[in-house]
């Protein structure tokens, strides 16, 4: 389960570094990806930063190391966090809807 008790994670609402540091602690720990990607090869970037939420794409890094060809980038997924409740939310491009990770339908 994602830890809270973060001093990041204290602040009212949840600002850029403190929704990387979430997602990170989802991904690393209660996520399936780590058993299709090294975590040297998945990066966060934030998409969008608005008022709610915090837009964040996986990324697969493609180099020496990774594998794939470096000339791409591909997005394995998209989250969005609720900047209030710190919910983690995915992206179904099949619904065009967002499902919180921890009751995803």
């Amino acid at each position: 389960m994602v830890n809270f008790n973060s001093q990041v994670f204290s602040q009212e609402k949840l600002e850029n570094m403190g929704a990387i540091i979430l997602l990170k602690q989802y991904v690393e720990n209660d996520s399936p990806y780590l058993s299709r990607f090294n975590k040297k090869c998945i990066v966060y970037k934030i998409e969008k930063y608005a008022v709610e939420y915090i837009y964040i794409s996986l990324k697969e890094v493609h180099n020496s190391f990774c594998g794939g060809d470096p000339d791409t980038f591909p997005t394995i997924d998209l989250y969005r966090i609720d900047r209030n409740t710190k919910a983690i939310e995915i992206y179904d491009a099949d619904s065009n809807v967002y499902f919180n990770i921890n009751n995803p339908y």
